[in-house]
This record gives C-alpha cells, sequence and structure tokens, in this order.
C-alpha cells in the first residue's frame, strides 16, 4: 500500500514545531508539498525533512496538484473554511486545524461539503485521540461514577511572555478566546459527557495589552443537567499547559491530569482513593499535547480504509470528524456572544 501524500497549507510555529515533527513518524503517510507565503518559515520546515517537497506560496496551486493526496490546513483561523472547502473541491482528503469556521454559515457549508465528497475530512481536536480522555471516556460509559452531572476544569498560559502570539491575539483573525483555545475543551466536555453543549454564559475581560478577551470564567449546561464550568487565563505568570480536569457524577468522582496522565477516582463515601491505569507505555513522550500524533495518524488510517467510489466514501470516520467540529464552532459562537452581550446564550443546533 503506497503511502498517503500530504501537503502542509501554513507554516506557522504549531505547523513546524508540532505537525511536522509528528507527521514525520505517522505509519504510511509522507510530507510531499508545503505552502507558505514566507520564506523563511519554508525553509526551517525544508530543513526537518530529508527529501525536498514541492514548494507553493499560492494556497490554490497547492490544490490543484498531483503533489500530494491530502491537505493539512494550518492557516490562521479565519482562512479554514475557505480553504477547506477548496480543497475538497479539489479532491483532496482534509486534515484542518481547530476551529472549522468562524461563523456557523461556514462551517455548516464545510460539512455539507464533506458529506457530499468521498474524501476523508478530519478537525484538529487532538484530545479526542490523546490516551487520558479516552480512558475517561471509557470509564464514564461503564458507568462507574454514575451519571456525571459536573465537569470542569482551568487553564492557564502565559501568552504575554516571550515571543508575540501574532495573529492569534486578534479577534478578526482567530475569532476570540472561545475559537483559538476553548473550543478544546467544551469539545472534550462534549465528547466525555456524550453530549452537545445547550448554553454557554461566560464572564471575561481584556487587559489593554491585548486585542481580544484574555481572562474568563464560562458556565456551560447540558440537556441531561449536567454543568461544566471552564477557567481561562492567558497571562498567568509561570503557567504550564498543565491540564486538571474533575469530573463528578451521582456515584464517584475522577480527577485527571492530561499531561502526566495521572487518573485517580473515589466511588461512594470517598474513604478510599484509587488510579486508573491509563496504559502509557515506558518513555512516553508527546510533540504539541498528547493526542498530536494519534491524530493524524487516525486520519491517515481513515484514508488507507477509505474505498475510492467517486461520489461516495465508504469507510471509517475519523475519531474527530467533521460533526465535531461544527459542535465546537457553534459552542465557540455563543461563547464569543455570551461574552459581549454579558448573558447566557443558547447553542444554535442544526440536526440535519
Amino acid at each position: 500500500m503506497s503511502d498517503v501524500r500530504i501537503g502542509i497549507l501554513g507554516l506557522g510555529s504549531w505547523a513546524r514545531g508540532v505537525h511536522i515533527p509528528n507527521l514525520l513518524q505517522v505509519k504510511g503517510a509522507k510530507l510531499t508539498a508545503l505552502c507558505s507565503r514566507t520564506q523563511s518559515n519554508i525553509d526551517a520546515a525544508c530543513s526537518q525533512l530529508r527529501d525536498r517537497p514541492a514548494i507553493f506560496s499560492d494556497p490554490d496551486a497547492l490544490f490543484e496538484s498531483d503533489a500530494c493526496d491530502a491537505v493539512l490546513i494550518a492557516t490562521p483561523n479565519y482562512l479554514h473554511a475557505a480553504h477547506a472547502l477548496k480543497a475538497l473541491a479539489a479532491g483532496k482528503h482534509v486534515f484542518c486545524e481547530k476551529p472549522l469556521a468562524l461563523t456557523r454559515v461556514d462551517a455548516l457549508a464545510v460539512r455539507d461539503a464533506a458529506r457530499k465528497s468521498d474524501r476523508v475530512f478530519a478537525v484538529g481536536l487532538e484530545l479526542r485521540c490523546a490516551d487520558v480522555p479516552l480512558a475517561l471516556k471509557a470509564f464514564i460509559e461503564k458507568g462507574t461514577i454514575g451519571q456525571p452531572r459536573f465537569i470542569s476544569t482551568q487553564i492557564l498560559r502565559n501568552w504575554q511572555s516571550g515571543s508575540s502570539p501574532g495573529w492569534r491575539s486578534d479577534p478578526a483573525k482567530a475569532g476570540g478566546i472561545f475559537f483559538e483555545l476553548g473550543c478544546h475543551y467544551t469539545d472534550l466536555y462534549e465528547n466525555l459527557l456524550g453530549e452537545r453543549t445547550a448554553s454557554v454564559h461566560a464572564e471575561g475581560e481584556r487587559r489593554r495589552t491585548a486585542a481580544m478577551t484574555d481572562y474568563a470564567a464560562i458556565a456551560l449546561r447540558y440537556p441531561s443537567g449536567a454543568v461544566g464550568c471552564l477557567n481561562l487565563c492567558l497571562f498567568a505568570s509561570g503557567a504550564t499547559d498543565r491540564v486538571d480536569l474533575e469530573i463528578v457524577g451521582d456515584a464517584g468522582r475522577i480527577h485527571a491530569e492530561l499531561l502526566s496522565g495521572e487518573v485517580t477516582f473515589w466511588l461512594g463515601d470517598g474513604r478510599e482513593e484509587r488510579t486508573l491505569d491509563v496504559h502509557r507505555p515506558p518513555g512516553y513522550r508527546y510533540i504539541g499535547f498528547p493526542g498530536s500524533l494519534e491524530i493524524l495518524q487516525d486520519f491517515v488510517d481513515c484514508i488507507h480504509e477509505s474505498k475510492k467510489t467517486p461520489g461516495v466514501f465508504f469507510g471509517r470516520a475519523p475519531v474527530s470528524g467533521v460533526d465535531a467540529g461544527v459542535s465546537s464552532t457553534l459552542a465557540a459562537i455563543a461563547g464569543e456572544r455570551s461574552l459581549r452581550e454579558r448573558r447566557p446564550v443558547l447553542v444554535e443546533e442544526d440536526k440535519s
């Protein structure tokens, strides 16, 4: 079976520092094309590769070329939907970084195009492929802690130190804190709870040095009656990427740290602390975040398993597919509106 030839569109720090090193480890894939308008980024990306790929400065030229079978879209957020639609129209398999889009209309347009296509479409919500969330999802589905009622985490970052966050601090290009960061965790909650977000109530502000909200407290509601709490801050001194997650059910509680892989739980009266083994192999290392490699491997595996019947897709859908991308986009739209209007906002649903 020949390797899936992959082209990367957009060569910012995440593409160069995370996607390229991970793609070099993906079985059944070969990085064959790069597209960027910034020569220094092209040079830095090429320095990581043994064989020189095809180089493009125009996305349309990449889409129409025969240099790749699939495109990984890592451009600024506001370009994702347009690039995804063009890549699908050109017959490419698509891995689109999150968020899928910045508007409901664009998200649904991409979803509809992906459904009509015979191509594999994945969205970069890597926590769906990370070992700790996968173990937690299986644990919850067994009913061990009963019906989940409360889920929470606090995300502290220090984006204001060191290098500039660039376009990520521009609401017009990034969409805001929900699109740039919060969507990972609203999607995580939806995946673990097995239900979509019903409403979002976010309260936040921005510092004078930021163009968008950079600290917020967020309350989320779900159809079952479960509630979620998500706290975000982008200028926390000394912050690391640590992610502590709490899930409380009718019959027990789970505490997990996503990066270390440590998971503890308590049942009944809570007198005994127990450990859940996520089966992380000795010497386990991740580049980017847990799940960053696995989500790319899942994407490539799905392409290998698909049958190329024109206009019809047969095969396994990606773990993080277009529907997850739409749902996380709709939650982010509601969150940004809640920040602006300072009130709870219902998440618009589209069940078609």
